[in-house]
């Protein structure tokens, strides 16, 4: 971003109404609350937009911009000084996110810039954003809930009959060799599983949207010391899991090149209205490709020097690995 010398005003938004500023707050909490993280709204300095939040070591102070265009320009906007100058003092890192405001003569129409990217700049601090997803635990308390065992993920791409009589491809999962019964699989979300720790809608309507099949929350998945926790309340018989990441990542990345190139093939449909068309067999292929770049975590499930904990124990080998 560009820092621009003009901006040096104690409040460059100048005056809100009460509702543009109860927004402008709302949305310069959200990239915080989307982690979990419980935002503070800053006070003590002229400017009203300034939200707080911290994740870990690291703090954050985000700055509101208020906008009103028709014609929405592109990206967050200069670096106003006096978000610099508060940074500083607060000893944060300074961020900037847009709220524009287009008021019509029936609607007021909101749109952002700048959230998703904060966002996905939170989550990159592994250790911590792993410990929230963690909810005060460690991958050796999960360890223990799973009996000391760890599990063996499988993917079957396998040819099904649709509504409408046609032929498409579905995808199911197994755990230890057995089916699960799940409903529809969103792939992105899926493949998306194999890169950070977050949270991911893999289980959704054949629509697409979770909430048509009465799925209101998603799966927790988090990599740590080269296992895989699935966390998740539609599991069945158990709601937690734990993989070796080695075997889960070259699973799923497997399965989909697989289901790709069967697609491509035979001309076939899916289970998931989404990828019905090229478009979407595209996203699944970018998908494909930034998982498969990003340095993920992968220990030798036999190390026991980067495996044994302070109980001294060795991971078990996972049900089906030599």
């Amino acid at each position: 971003m560009v820092i621009d010398p003009k901006l040096r005003l104690s409040d460059p938004n100048g005056e809100l109404t009460e509702d543009e500023l109860k927004w402008a707050l709302n949305y310069g909490a959200s990239p915080f609350r989307r982690c979990h993280i419980e935002p503070t709204r800053i006070n003590r300095f002229p400017c009203k937009t300034f939200v707080h939040g911290r994740i870990g070591d690291k703090r954050y102070l985000v700055y509101v911009r208020v906008t009103h265009e028709e014609n929405e320009e592109q990206g967050t906007g200069p670096i106003p000084l006096c978000l610099l100058d508060a940074a500083r003092e607060m000893n944060a890192e300074p961020r900037v996110v847009r709220l524009n405001i287009e008021y019509s003569t029936h609607y007021v129409n909101l749109s952002t810039c700048g959230i998703d990217a904060l966002v996905a700049e939170l989550k990159t601090s592994r250790e911590a954003w792993n410990r929230i997803l963690l909810k005060g635990k460690t991958i050796e308390d999960y360890y223990r809930i799973c009996r000391k065992k760890i599990s063996l993920l499988g993917l079957n791409v396998s040819l099904a009959t649709g509504y409408d009589g046609k032929q498409l491809l579905s995808v199911d999962f197994t755990i230890d060799h057995v089916k699960l019964s799940t409903g529809t699989i969103d792939l992105w979300a899926l493949i998306g599983s194999c890169g950070i720790s977050d949270e991911y809608w893999m289980l959704t309507c054949s629509c697409g949207e979770p909430g048509c099949a009465g799925i209101e929350l998603p799966f927790t998945v988090v990599h740590d010391k080269g296992l895989t926790l699935w966390r998740g309340y539609y599991l069945r018989p158990r709601k937690v899991f734990l993989f070796e990441t080695k075997q889960y990542r070259e699973e799923i990345i497997g399965k989909m090149k697989e289901f790709i190139a069967r697609y491509k093939r035979d001309n076939l449909g899916t289970g998931l209205g989404v990828y019905f068309s090229e478009e979407g067999i595209s996203t699944l292929e970018n998908a494909l490709w930034n998982v498969e770049g990003e340095k993920t975590e992968v220990v030798d499930i036999n190390d026991t020097e980067k495996l044994s904990f302070r109980h001294g124990f060795k991971w078990p080998k996972a049900d089906g690995v030599a």
